[in-house]
């Protein structure tokens, strides 16, 4: 309505320098939004999957301290295996090893569970 009053037509706006300023600047503007809220998203994501794998970690080495307190070493293999467990294996697992008697039944355990 602007236009019709002011005798512009869109074209000859947009070739207005005031109108290239002005998207420059607002361009800029959201380009900055987009860009903080990528980077955010990103952190977050990142920042989740630390705490996971984190968790994750923490849990497989108190099953292998347990491990080794009750049977002695624990088998480098076995070792990698248990640490490959998702969260929930590890879990699963640390309330089976209460009923292992022996290492062998670790082994069993992660043939039936994996």
């Amino acid at each position: 309505e602007v236009l019709r009053m002011l005798g512009f037509t869109t074209e000859e706006l947009k070739r207005t320098r005031f109108y290239r300023d002005v998207y420059a600047e607002v361009r800029e503007e959201v380009y900055a939004e987009v860009r903080e809220e990528v980077l955010q998203q990103g952190l977050q994501q990142g920042l989740q999957q630390g705490l996971q794998q984190g968790l994750q970690q923490g849990e497989a080495a108190v099953v292998l301290r347990q491990l080794r307190r009750r049977f002695g070493s624990v088998p480098n293999d076995l070792e990698e295996r248990i640490r490959q467990l998702s969260p929930d294996q590890i879990e699963a697992l640390a309330e089976a090893l209460l009923d292992f008697t022996a290492l062998e039944e670790v082994f069993a355990w992660l043939e039936r569970s994996t």
